[in-house]
């Protein structure tokens, strides 16, 4: 099963200019354009794309036809970003899952009686 990012990659390699317009890219990969931000911006700081516009986006890498090694470690690099993707995915739904916890905990008037600012010494 190919990630997204080793999709992205091979949606650039069939680029002849090695330009890809991300919002097209959202299209074909049928994903969110968050994470095909999340895909630049990896692929960006390591310098094998470069911004070409505002929603364009250049390969700066090794050739994407050759085999062997670069390809490998741009596939590797790749698989990479996806990890992190999918953990940044969870880190955000943890944040949610807490923030609605917190939002109850407050509003509950069970614990209206227990004003916080009597745990931290105020009031």
């Amino acid at each position: 099963m190919e990630t997204e990012a080793e999709k992205f990659i091979q949606l650039l390699s069939q680029s002849p200019d090695g330009v890809l317009d991300l919002n097209k890219a959202a299209e074909v990969l049928k994903v969110q354009k968050r994470r095909i931000y999340d895909i630049t911006n990896v692929l960006e700081g390591i310098h094998l794309i470069k911004k070409k516009s505002k929603n364009n986006v250049q390969w700066m890498g090794c050739s994407l036809s050759e085999d062997g090694g670069m390809l490998a470690q741009c596939q590797g690099l790749s698989k990479e970003v996806t990890e992190l993707s999918q953990e940044e995915k969870k880190l955000d739904e943890l944040i949610q899952s807490c923030t609605l916890d917190l939002k109850l905990l407050t509003e509950d008037s069970e614990n209206q009686r227990y004003p916080l600012c009597h745990l931290f010494g105020g009031g």
